[in-house]
């Protein structure tokens, strides 16, 4: 018999956190909404399989690798957008 976690057990299954994988790979800095997505899509199987603990960690590891993909994006657009108008600024002064 089997130890399956269920409602009695405590322990709940943990969040894949696809969806916002795949949208900080699309809105946020690509290459670790990649990595997010990757770790997100592996969480079902090892929970399937049993390895919980596993599961758990992978889970926080996608939820991380999303959050540093959107702040990083959020950084990137921020600093771009400051040169923009320093660009700008110098410019026009100049003229």
């Amino acid at each position: 018999m089997s130890e399956t976690p269920d409602a009695t057990s405590g322990i709940e299954k943990p969040s894949n956190f696809l969806f916002l994988a795949i949208a900080s790979m699309i809105v946020g800095f690509f290459p670790l909404g990649v990595v997010s997505t990757i770790y997100a899509s592996r969480v079902d199987g090892l929970w399937l399989g049993g390895r919980w603990t596993e599961a758990l960690t992978t889970s926080r590891r996608a939820r991380g690798w999303a959050m540093a993909s959107l702040i990083t994006a959020a950084v990137i657009t921020v600093l771009a957008t400051a040169l923009a108008l320093i660009l700008f600024v110098v410019a026009s002064a100049s003229r």
